[in-house]
């Protein structure tokens, strides 16, 4: 399973699911409390910016890499028994210089429940790459605000019972506002479904998808998030023949834990707990949907980060 994430991984260096909403790229320092101290100044913040980031460089100057390997355990509450699902992740996230950035994300699903598949071996997910521009960005590094644009796409994969057959595209913002030790970030996502070539597969129709998450930077090494998501589907008029009759909505909740265990690794602690039901979506057992968090039930993941 790591050879074929690792093979995934070196696969998307060249066109890169998503990455922290919350940004703390630019930490505390271990000595910083809260008090009435004032702040430091500009000038020492930039030279603070620039040396932290010139570690995570790789090849021309203002390039940063970051890669995430994670596991994901979902309790499958929506057939009897509720089995659990393993999910092996892997995504990488590039930026440059001039604004814009990359991201790809691919995983490989597998289960022992006959509901969910015929066979316990790993199946490919759908793959999905996204490219964003840096629109808006200024304040300093303790109340930055910045604006992200962004567009992408979710590959139709094969005969899988963790990927659908259809592809999608997608676009979508993002504004995260830096608060000293606090961030917030907001998002907003629609995507555009295409009709799956499996006659057996659910056509959805077109998705609303809005989420926020708020962090705490509690120490230099330690910081606690907490995400929300909502997502609403529009009732499909095609002539699929499994098509979705209403446009159901669900919610999920999420909250984490950051911990640094050196300057270019991390790791990430968490949990997904599904919100308000879909209705009418009885049988998402079949429709191949595990790109949408909590819709399947709740689930506990973890993820290796590292920044080059």
């Amino acid at each position: 399973m790591i050879s074929k994430l690792v093979f995934t991984l070196t696969a998307l260096c060249l066109s890169l699911s998503s990455f922290a909403l919350v940004d703390y790229s630019e930490p505390l320092s271990r000595s910083s409390r809260p008090s009435s101290k004032k702040a430091p100044s500009r000038a020492k913040s930039k030279t603070v910016r620039k040396t932290k980031s010139s570690s995570k460089k790789s090849g021309p100057s203002g390039y940063a890499l970051e890669v995430k390997l994670g596991y994901e355990a979902v309790t499958a509450n929506i057939v009897p028994g509720e089995p659990s699902v393993s999910l092996y992740r892997g995504s990488m996230h590039i930026q440059t210089p001039y604004n814009i950035y990359f991201d790809g994300s691919y995983f490989y699903g597998a289960t022992d429940s006959p509901e969910l598949s015929d066979t316990s071996a790993e199946e490919a997910g759908n793959p999905e790459f996204k490219l964003g521009v840096n629109w808006l960005q200024f304040g300093g590094p303790q109340n930055a605000s910045a604006v992200d644009l962004f567009v992408g796409t979710v590959l139709a994969a094969g005969d899988s019972h963790f990927a659908t057959t259809s592809t999608d595209y997608f676009v979508g913002l993002e504004t995260k506002k830096r608060f000293m030790a606090f961030a917030l970030g907001l998002g907003y996502q629609y995507h555009m479904t295409g009709t799956p070539s499996d006659k057996t597969e659910l056509d959805i129709g077109n998705v609303h998808y809005v989420y926020g998450e708020i962090g705490w930077q509690a120490t230099y090494d330690i910081v606690f998030a907490f995400e929300a998501g909502y997502y609403s589907m529009t009732q499909n008029s095609g002539d699929h023949d499994n098509s979705l009759e209403s446009g159901p909505s669900f919610s999920y909740f999420s909250p984490k834990l950051n911990l640094s265990l050196a300057p270019s690794v991390g790791i990430d602690l968490g949990a997904v707990f599904s919100g308000k039901s879909a209705e009418g979506m009885e049988d998402r057992g079949n429709y191949k949907l595990w790109g949408y968090k909590g819709l399947y039930g709740d689930s506990l993941f973890a993820n290796l980060i590292i920044s080059i």
